[in-house]
């Protein structure tokens, strides 16, 4: 067998409490004829081999090395002792006058080996309940490296005292991790050292998560104290465990959390306070808005309570956040429509915009298909407002909501008002026709000013012809309520950009209205 096989065999029965005469009888033969290195060696893969299944007869294992070594330093004058060394615990800094050096065989040659056995066997325990007896072979190792330093620098060793300080770095930075391991296990987040050492910025993310995902279900009835605290061991994971993931990210995190459990005082502290981690204004804005958009999606009428929530931590945000304005403004929009007889949920105004890219237009053009009953065309001035706040706020978006109108009173019979719409569209700098399009017409010159050719003007055109020129024949509008003359001029606008097949009709239509004019 391999000697570190053999090791573990004749100690596979050994205890806590046998350890030190176990080592003595069963060991010291295997140790006897080995050099150090090699015996240093083997409790590198020792440590390994059975941190996961004995991290606490590990401990002890550790312990009576790192005593060895720390009453060794006292033997030749160094400041450290055992004294006051308890099972689990070292007590940093303690001090005695000179320890007696415990009998039996040693693995290590120095602390230097035993820290980079202590660090390898932490990072290689899968053991997620071992996390107090890995903190204290940690302890244990830096005591006896701290021993060591200081007798380094008491003979006036620099060299040798700075190639410990290496090592103590690695058990810093070993302890940080599994620091960062206690405070996730804390939370019921089990995972590991060598996890934690591995972490890329997704999988970190991923635990701090998870971690606040824990805190806000179980966390509704915490105080403010206790949510500080979470915080305070939020960054003691970034700083020493998941140092990938910025504060600021991790902050932002604990935020949104924070607003979820509807802590909006605290959370307002956190997102405009300084402290060590403040927040940039346009990331607070950013989490603010997507934590509302949660809110609002899982809303099933508009008179929700999370509708009203998604207000509240909206109002978190300075009223010169325009990303939050937007917000407020939308639901406002939406509580309008509702006014006017159309229903429309956070949720299917959001998915509707999203799928047109965020055009408002799309969504106006839902609304009127939704509300033909409501007669959304006989209130212009309201469905304007509602459009700009819908996000619809230029001259050319204003213009293909008139559009929508137009259609929506054409289709309800409501002649005289899509006439209005048609002939001012006509007349706007976003109606542009075909040059060309002006032959059509018998009277070129007499066309009304604005009329310049393109896609939009030839949608106004198909609309003018629906009107006074349709498929069922032409009809005259001065029955319809339409004031004369309006024909003529709506004939005129079909002629400057309908399509092919409509012009023959549209063209003689409009001689005969010239010719009877």
């Amino acid at each position: 067998l391999p000697q570190v096989e053999q090791l573990r065999l004749v100690l596979r029965t050994s205890t806590e409490h046998t350890l030190e005469q176990d080592l003595k009888d069963r060991v010291a033969p295997l140790l006897h004829p080995l050099p150090c290195p090699t015996s240093a060696h083997l409790l590198h893969q020792l440590l390994v081999a059975e941190v996961s299944t004995r991290p606490a007869w590990c401990a002890h294992v550790v312990k009576h090395e790192a005593q060895f070594i720390v009453q060794q330093q006292g033997a030749t004058g160094g400041a450290h002792g055992t004294d006051g060394w308890e099972d689990g615990t070292a007590k940093q800094g303690s001090s005695t006058s000179r320890g007696h050096i415990s009998e039996g065989p040693r693995f290590a040659a120095g602390p230097e080996e035993l820290a980079a056995a202590v660090c390898a066997a932490v990072v290689a325990c899968s053991n997620s309940s071992a996390w107090e007896h890995l903190q204290a072979m940690l302890r244990y190792t830096q005591e006896a490296m701290g021993s060591a330093q200081e007798a380094a620098h008491a003979s006036g060793n620099a060299e040798h005292a700075d190639w410990l300080e290496s090592h103590s770095a690695s058990l810093l930075e070993v302890s940080g991790l599994l620091a960062g391991g206690r405070a996730l296990a804390k939370y019921g987040v089990d995972t590991s050292v060598a996890e934690l050492k591995e972490a890329d910025t997704n999988r970190a993310c991923g635990l701090i998560r998870t971690l606040l995902g824990r805190a806000e279900r179980s966390g509704a009835s915490w105080s403010e104290k206790d949510w500080s605290q979470v915080w305070l061991d939020l960054k003691e994971i970034q700083a020493h465990a998941l140092p990938c993931v910025p504060a600021i990210d991790v902050k932002g995190m604990f935020c949104s959390s924070l607003l979820r459990v509807k802590r909006y005082g605290l959370a307002r502290s956190y997102l405009h306070g300084t402290g060590s981690v403040p927040l940039r204004p346009e990331q607070a804005e950013s989490l603010v808005v997507a934590v509302a958009s949660e809110l609002l999606a899982s809303a099933s009428t508009l008179e929700d309570d999370s509708v009203e929530e998604a207000r509240e931590v909206l109002g978190l945000v300075p009223s010169s956040s325009k990303a939050a304005q937007a917000e407020l403004a939308f639901l406002d929009a939406l509580q309008r429509l509702a006014e006017l007889g159309v229903e429309l949920l956070p949720v299917q105004a959001k998915q509707l915009q999203q799928h047109s890219g965020g055009d408002a237009v799309h969504i106006m053009a839902h609304v009127f298909g939704l509300g033909p009953a409501c007669k959304l065309h006989t209130k212009m001035g309201v469905v304007l407002e509602i459009a700009e706040q819908l996000g619809a706020g230029s001259p050319a978006q204003l213009q293909q909501v008139k559009l929508l109108a137009a259609r929506s009173a054409t289709a309800a019979g409501d002649l005289a008002i899509a006439a209005h719409l048609v002939l001012e569209l006509a007349a706007s700098d976003a109606a542009v026709w075909d040059p060309t399009a002006a032959a059509r017409c018998t009277k070129a010159s007499e066309l009304d000013e604005g009329i310049r050719g393109g896609g939009f003007g030839a949608q106004v055109s198909e609309l003018a012809a629906d009107i006074a020129c349709p498929a069922s024949g032409i009809v005259s509008l001065t029955s319809r309520g339409v004031q004369a003359g309006v024909q003529r001029r709506l004939l005129r606008v079909a002629a400057a950009g309908c399509s092919s097949e409509r012009l023959p009709c549209v063209l003689d239509a409009l001689r005969a209205e010239e010719e009877a004019g």
